[in-house]
């Protein structure tokens, strides 16, 4: 049974690729994601028959010098949770994935084979507990997004998939790094040395100032298939990875890093912020404001106590799902006007399943009543006032960046064009994709209504592992679920009332062109948007270069030759009697 268990999604996997040119595509992609959906279940059904922890293999994997190395995959409170959310979201991912292909296509099965092991090793990379085996799945899940974004199609010719390579190989040396410390070196210089791993890690997969090319690149891939890989491939692994490290370290981490990872975990907030604020394409606008909710992450991560065990768990889970859901929601709206450009796009008609949709999304995301992200950024703040009182502020001003970087998109979704054409009478499977983003959505609002679930459900079993006391948090009663229910109830019923209360006809709304409002503030914080990417770094340290060169230059000029000639035999002279020495 457990050798079925592990080779399953490589049988599944090898299948699309051999039957790649004979079947077609979309059934290929149906049964990748049903086996992720499969799993995903199973797990949610161990989870409630047997309790945490899962222990699932404990297999040799080789040895070295006589050493084995163990493959221990082990589900507990963390590791079950983020499992349990890259399974079933990247089912329904790759689900809407292959229902948006038409019915006849076929050559992309490779596309579908790379996305399922990706998402599969990503899963056994959050189940292991053999530290010299994590950074082989980064390594994995690497190379597996590589394949997936080149069997896409839809990059021919970009440099995307050989960036997002790169950054994983990268992500996965540094890792080996902090694995070979440990043991090499006792004491303090471990902690230290460990903590400019972590840190580097976290810049690389979060997409933190400067690394933020690779998320942004990958963003380029499908709608759908950028949500999956976005946010359940390396991002989940770090969050995971960088929560064990920090809580494993307790009070050993000095309070010089813990401000340091704030400052940084709030420089990642503002400049995800600022660019998704002046971005007008809408895959890319997700990047950003994706790595603007890693940074609250790492915030969540650098203070320690309740706000790594209860919020930095939270946080990471709501930044996920509400991405997801978004990117869902935007891959519906590409499908309709065939562009994610919010200044070229234009709808004969609202997306109100759709908008209500990326409302939801957007909602979490930036921590309004009714939804998960409310409890999750509740509890950092509440946490921050006692433990870092001038945190509060910063995390509030970019939330509202956040927030207001949501406003054009949504705009999008209700905004009528009376110059673009009729989208005609929708396939009678359209509805199913909305469907499944409405599934993957689903969790937000039911947690955002009983908050109680994750509490008692995931959240109690994990405090001990973090090494915190399991006390309830800030947790509604009964008035507070009925005010959660009705704000639940507003975020989805305000589309339908807006159209419900929209004039008829055929043109009475203005189209979207042009940059709108809040995209104005983005271009005014453009200096803080360059600072998340590598590029913009890297051409400033190249014009450094070339005006110190240019200084040298000017003043080598201003000494006359015999002087220059001088001072060159003076050091040969100098040079020869220190070797003769």
């Amino acid at each position: 049974m457990l050798v079925l268990i592990v080779t399953l999604p490589f049988l599944v996997a090898l299948a699309c690729l051999s039957l790649n040119q004979t079947v077609p595509t979309r059934r290929l992609g149906i049964a990748a994601a049903a086996t992720l959906l499969g799993y995903g279940l199973a797990l949610l059904a161990a989870r409630w028959r047997g309790g945490l922890p899962l222990d699932l293999a404990a297999i040799t994997w080789m040895v070295v010098e006589t050493k084995p190395l163990v493959l221990v995959l082990r589900f507990d409170a963390l590791s079950w949770a983020l499992a349990l959310t890259a399974l079933l979201g990247g089912g329904l991912a790759l689900l809407i994935l292959a229902l948006g292909l038409p019915i006849g296509l076929r050559g992309f099965g490779g596309l579908f084979a790379a996305a399922l092991l990706a998402i599969f090793v990503s899963v056994a990379g959050l189940a292991n507990f053999s530290a010299a085996l994590l950074p082989f799945a980064w390594g994995m899940v690497a190379l597996l997004t590589f394949l997936a974004l080149r069997s896409s199609g839809a990059l021919a010719g970009s440099e995307a998939p050989v960036i997002v390579l790169l950054a994983g190989l990268c992500s996965a040396l540094v890792l080996l790094g902090a694995v070979l410390l440990g043991p090499a070196l006792p004491g303090t210089p471990v902690v230290v040395a460990a903590l400019i791993c972590w840190a580097l890690l976290s810049l690389l997969v979060f997409g933190a100032p400067p690394f933020h090319a690779a998320l942004q690149q990958l963003a380029e891939a499908p709608a759908p298939l950028a949500g999956a890989l976005l946010t359940l491939g390396l991002p989940l692994l770090g969050g995971s990875a960088l929560i064990r490290f920090m809580a494993g370290q307790g009070a050993g981490v000095p309070a010089g890093w813990r401000l340091a990872f704030t400052l940084l975990g709030l420089l990642t907030l503002f400049a995800g912020a600022a660019g998704a604020l002046g971005s007008t394409h809408m895959r890319r606008w997700l990047a950003w404001q994706f790595s603007g909710q890693m940074g609250a992450v790492f915030v969540a991560a650098g203070q320690g106590g309740g706000a790594l065990s209860l919020a930095a768990p939270a946080l990471l889970i709501n930044g996920v799902v509400s991405t997801l859901v978004c990117f869902l929601a935007v891959a519906l709206l590409e499908r309709r006007t065939g562009t994610d450009d919010l200044t070229a796009m234009a709808l004969d008609a609202p997306l109100i399943g759709p908008g209500a949709l990326l409302l939801v999304g957007a909602a979490s995301a930036v921590g309004l009543p009714g939804v998960w992200g409310f409890w999750a950024h509740s509890w950092l703040l509440n946490d921050m006032v006692t433990r870092a009182p001038w945190v509060v502020a910063p995390l509030l001003a970019g939330s509202t960046l956040l927030a207001l970087a949501f406003l054009p998109p949504l705009a999008v979704f209700w905004r009528r064009d009376a110059t673009a054409r009729p989208a005609g009478a929708p396939a009678p499977e359209s509805r199913l994709p909305l469907v499944l983003g409405w599934l993957a959505a689903l969790p937000l609002l039911i947690l955002g209504i009983v908050p109680q679930l994750a509490w008692n459900g995931w959240l109690a079993q994990l405090q001990p592992l973090l090494g915190a006391s399991a006390t309830p948090p800030w947790l509604p009663a009964t008035l507070g679920l009925v005010a959660s229910a009705s704000a639940a109830l507003v975020l989805v019923g305000t589309p339908l009332l807006v159209q419900a209360r929209a004039p008829r006809g055929t043109g009475s709304q203005a189209p979207v062109a042009g940059a709108l409002a809040p995209q104005g503030l983005g271009e005014s914080m453009r200096l803080l948007t360059q600072l998340g990417l590598s590029q913009a770094a890297f051409e400033a340290g190249w014009n450094a270069l070339l005006r110190t060169s240019d200084l040298l230059r000017r003043g080598l000029a201003l000494l006359e030759q015999r002087y220059y000639l001088a001072g060159l035999l003076i050091a040969v002279i100098v040079v020869i009697l220190l070797f003769v020495q």
